[in-house]
């Protein structure tokens, strides 16, 4: 199975601080959302796009997932979200 990638883009370099200050738990556990079933155990590549338009990959492997429940009024044909926590194994100090 490949890696998904996923893709965050930040367009100041306050939001890289913010992204590597206050988003990263414990310095390399990152929370988001994403459309798609994820599993504990499955890599993923994290995207970071800098303000100068680089993109850096970073490896990560889901530590922990849950399907989100569908809200009210969604079509019942879009896609599942899962809440999946990231370790960025690939993340150096």
């Amino acid at each position: 199975m490949t890696a998904r990638t996923l893709h965050v883009r930040c367009s100041t370099w306050e939001q890289v601080d913010v992204f590597t200050t206050r988003k990263l738990r414990k310095g390399k556990l990152l929370s988001m959302k994403v459309p798609f079933e994820a599993r504990p155990g499955s890599k993923v590549t994290l995207g970071l796009e800098l303000p100068n338009q680089l993109v850096v990959a970073i490896d990560g492997v889901v530590q922990r997932a849950s399907v989100i429940e569908a809200e009210p009024g969604a079509k019942p044909d879009a896609p599942a979200r899962t809440w999946i926590e990231i370790e960025l194994t690939g993340l150096t100090d």
